[in-house]
């Protein structure tokens, strides 16, 4: 409704946290994430909306300013992420699922994508080569200490020339 739009407050918003309104009263850019609960907004009289799930939103404020720097218009960016939210939420239960998983079967899972610089291990695959939880997969890669030698030197020269390939593939 036209109406409600144009008599609402976003400094009377419940979802907007007040770090966010400082930053608009002082004038500040802001991108920020924000959890957009419609059934807080409903309780708290802000506005009625039919939605009933929550809703995860990139809020992107930026102001229009006269010449001598004051604020004419606000302009307000709303970017629904509902949908990568969710996916990334997906992916990190999958994640635990995997842990849980390699952790009672004390088989532990590693996977490495040398050209993206992204990796995936579990807790239980680096107890199992005798490594700390903690330690970065990255390291064990470029010293391959657990392999035997002649096929860590293979190994080595392997991703010696996958980093190679990587790092031509940037250059213009």
């Amino acid at each position: 409704n036209e109406n409600t739009i144009r008599n609402i407050n976003i400094f009377n918003n419940p979802c907007i946290p007040d770090l966010i309104k400082n930053k608009m009263k002082l004038g500040e850019y802001v991108s920020e994430e924000v959890t957009y609960d419609f059934q807080e907004l409903n309780r708290s009289g802000y506005f009625k909306s039919t939605h009933l799930n929550r809703q995860y939103f990139r809020l992107i404020i930026d102001y229009i300013r006269d010449r001598n720097g004051q604020i004419e218009k606000c302009i307000l960016t709303w970017v629904n992420n509902t949908l990568i939210h969710n996916t990334l939420k997906q992916s990190k239960n999958i994640m635990n699922m995997f842990t849980f998983a390699s952790s009672a079967s004390k088989i532990g899972f590693s996977s490495v994508n040398m050209l993206k610089d992204d990796s995936i291990v579990t807790p239980e695959y680096l107890i199992n080569l005798g490594e700390e939880e903690n330690t970065n997969i990255k390291n064990i890669i470029n010293q391959y200490s657990h392999i035997h030698p002649e096929d860590r030197h293979e190994l080595l020269l392997y991703t010696k020339r996958v980093l190679q390939e990587k790092n031509s593939n940037f250059t213009f």
